[in-house]
């Protein structure tokens, strides 16, 4: 949609629900609702915390939904870890180190795999390993546990710290090469200025869905604001 359309829309849904006395919001005002509704819907879709319970990737429409948002990135370097045989890598700007730059901003993990230093008996070749992704509470008593470990033919440890993975092994053992899939967070819609792909980082059907979302939450807001001053004007009269 072109940024025209994306207002045009905007402002006839909302009118259409709410009064006349409607207050008119300006480009940037839209922008910013916009934002809110596509980052919830976004959020929604990758938990399933949606009237459909449908998370990421259960049905075609969930997948073309966020399709442009999956970015891929492999690491085959690594810093030492702050916890005993452990290997880090640092995600793509998690921490909006340059607030400008929303072209790879790191959100939600989605796939990963791992290469272990342990050679496979039969190509030569690094072993490929599951990474299991375990939490701080628990990740004592599974380093202890002989049974659940990591180990060079099995899986790898993962947690994350701030803007950081970290690749957890039982020392005899190193991660060689790491690939994270992953969501990264939509590029900011700004009305303010013309484009032909307003909303570019999400489906056309989602587009949709974003405007409406907007809408709702831009009337329950007009509608919320009636409440308090009607609750104000009775305890005047009081």
């Amino acid at each position: 949609m072109t940024t025209q359309e994306v207002l045009t829309r905007f402002k006839t849904e909302f009118e259409r629900i709410a009064s006349q006395a409607a207050p008119g919001y300006e480009p940037d005002e839209i922008s910013t609702m916009l934002n809110i509704a596509m980052e919830n819907l976004i959020v929604n879709r990758y938990t399933g915390d949606n009237p459909l319970q449908q998370g990421f990737e259960q049905t075609e429409k969930r997948i073309e939904d966020l399709a442009n948002l999956i970015e891929y990135k492999n690491y085959t370097t690594f810093t030492t870890g702050f916890l005993p045989n452990s290997y880090s890598v640092t995600l793509p700007n998690t921490l909006l180190a340059n607030p400008q730059d929303f072209s790879d901003v790191f959100w939600f993990i989605i796939y990963e795999n791992c290469l272990s230093s342990f050679l496979n008996c039969n190509t030569g070749q690094p072993e490929r390993i599951l990474v299991k992704e375990v939490n701080h509470m628990e990740l004592e008593d599974l380093l202890q546990d002989p049974f659940n470990k990591p180990e060079k033919d099995r899986w790898i440890f993962r947690n994350r710290t701030k803007n950081k993975v970290n690749l957890i092994t039982d020392g005899n053992f190193q991660p060689v090469s790491y690939t994270v899939g992953y969501i990264r967070k939509p590029q900011p819609i700004d009305l303010t200025v013309t484009s032909n792909n307003a909303i570019p980082d999400v489906s056309d059907e989602m587009q949709r869905e974003v405007i409406t979302e907007a809408v709702f939450q831009a009337v329950k807001a007009l509608a919320d604001n009636r409440v308090q001053i009607y609750k104000q004007d009775l305890q005047t009269i009081e």
